[in-house]
């Protein structure tokens, strides 16, 4: 997605038709997303004592993890190791909400700009295109590390922000919950054998 958002600069700069304030606006965006991706790489050790603050910090967590482009980090695995020591629906649920508002950068940059993705010969974005929010649901269900296409693609189609966002919370939440109970089954599993 790196490439998509410096895209995104070079587009909105060149964009005849956009007044300056929506060229400046792009650029504070995009200036933003990296500010947001380096800090994330530089504290990451900061970042992860954020689990400390339950719920909150699942949310948060997974918010930054999946609001940031140039260092990704895994919010699946937040949400497991949450899953372990609270409880595995809420924890599943703190990091949906926070995931699904991470996935919404995506979709700003791609609502923001002309045409970063080339919609025709991009499979996931045609499928976007042609099926709309059971493709969102179905990427954001697999732990596929490609919905940043999704999202851009979908907010450049102008699909609906509440059809993508509860397309991708509910995607999202089933995946989490999955994980987390499965985190806590196997866990039980492993005590089990051992003792």
């Amino acid at each position: 997605m790196g490439s998509n958002i410096f895209g995104l600069v070079v587009v909105l700069i060149n964009e005849k038709k956009a007044s300056v304030k929506a060229k400046i606006a792009g650029i504070l965006f995009v200036a933003f997303i990296i500010t947001i991706s380096v800090l994330i790489y530089l504290y990451r050790d900061l970042f992860r004592n954020l689990g400390s603050l339950g719920y909150l910090g699942v949310l948060l967590i997974c918010f930054v993890c999946n609001a940031t482009v140039l260092a990704p980090a895994p919010s699946l695995a937040v949400v497991i190791s949450a899953a372990l020591s609270l409880n595995p629906m809420l924890a599943a649920f703190a990091g949906a909400v926070g995931t699904t508002l991470g996935e919404t950068v995506g979709y700003a940059a791609g609502y923001m700009g002309k045409k970063i993705i080339d919609i025709e010969s991009n499979k996931m974005a045609g499928w976007v295109k042609k099926y709309g929010a059971p493709v969102i649901f179905i990427f954001a269900l697999l732990p596929l590390p490609l919905f940043d296409i999704v999202g851009l693609a979908s907010g450049y189609l102008r699909i609906k922000f509440l059809k993508f966002f509860l397309s991708c919370f509910f995607g999202k939440f089933i995946k989490m919950s999955v994980y987390a109970l499965g985190a806590g089954y196997f866990e039980k599993i492993i005590l089990q054998g051992g003792s």
